[in-house]
């Protein structure tokens, strides 16, 4: 079994990263929030392999949040076109 590298995902870089074959990941990361009293919190996220959902068109899509956390719903081969060329 050949260890597949991890590429930063872009317009994610340091958020989530992706693999040729399709598997998408988040990393552990520290979040900063404002907490409902208005004070800063550092939240740990844990990073974990993401489970993609299928669309009616049979592509597989997920979901990812940039820094001012805000929803991007992404498929899964556009990412793995636009990261690693094309080609792939």
């Amino acid at each position: 079994m050949s260890a597949e590298r991890w590429v930063d995902v872009p317009g994610f870089e340091g958020s989530y990263q992706l693999r040729r074959d399709g598997r998408v990941r988040s990393v552990d990361r520290q979040v900063r929030q404002v907490s409902r009293w208005g004070h800063v919190v550092v939240n740990a996220h844990r990073g974990r392999v993401l489970k993609p959902f299928g669309t009616q068109n049979g592509r597989q899509r997920v979901v990812l949040h940039d820094a001012d956390h805000r929803r991007h719903a992404r498929y899964v081969d556009d990412l793995v076109a636009d990261t690693f060329g094309r080609s792939a």
